[in-house]
């Protein structure tokens, strides 16, 4: 894995929290399928007074959750190339 946010990957899949641990698994496999990891865990507003981005590319923002209740509408964009949900996670 060769990306700026390798060191902060690295350590959520080391994470005792599994939410962690997903995020760290989805960024991962974003970039193992080639695509632009542009974001991850990015904090939005003034101290992330708004939230949190978990996995970013240059055509998506992807939420991650372990949660299986309460989900915001799921919406997804496609490459040319491959679908987000196709990713092997």
């Amino acid at each position: 894995m060769t990306s700026p946010f390798e060191l902060t990957i690295t350590n959520t899949l080391n994470s005792a929290n599994p939410q962690r641990v997903l995020e760290g698994t989805v960024a991962n496999a974003i970039i193992q399928a080639g695509f632009d990891l542009v974001g991850f865990n990015k904090a939005v507003g003034l101290n992330g007074e708004v939230g949190e981005i978990d996995v970013e590319t240059s055509n998506a923002i992807i939420e991650v959750t372990t949660q299986t209740s309460r989900q915001l509408k799921p919406i997804w964009f496609k490459s040319s190339k491959h679908r987000i949900s196709d990713l092997p996670i």
